[in-house]
């Protein structure tokens, strides 16, 4: 059977609407670092949704969590979210952003059309 997770994978993925991260630096539990994929200009990524897929540490309280992103730079490769983790972020942490091009939908949206 599918998981929810890889049918709202899917469905972004189609839509052009997701973006997988991994830290590649510590960040805290408002912030994310990765100095790979988060390239675009400062504030670009601001109104997105994240989630949580995956961490080094299996017993990480961060695995599952959302958050709405409120803010992202360039220069630092970095974005802020709220609410916060219930941990700090740690690099190798696996994150999936949503809602790219404000033309797809929310994570909140994502779950609705997977439940009709």
């Amino acid at each position: 059977m599918t998981s929810r997770a890889a049918v709202r994978r899917d469905v972004a993925t189609n839509l052009l609407d997701i973006i997988a991260l991994e830290a590649t630096s510590d960040g805290d539990a408002q912030g994310l670092i990765d100095a790979v994929r988060l390239t675009q200009d400062t504030g670009w990524y601001a109104g997105c949704d994240l989630v949580c897929v995956g961490t080094n540490d299996p017993t990480s309280l961060n695995i599952g969590k959302q958050g709405y992103v409120t803010g992202s730079s360039k220069s630092i490769s970095a974005l802020t979210f709220q609410p916060p983790m219930p941990q700090a972020t740690k690099t190798g942490d696996r994150f999936e952003l949503v809602n790219l091009n404000r033309i797809g939908g929310t994570l909140a949206d994502y779950e609705l059309w997977i439940n009709a």
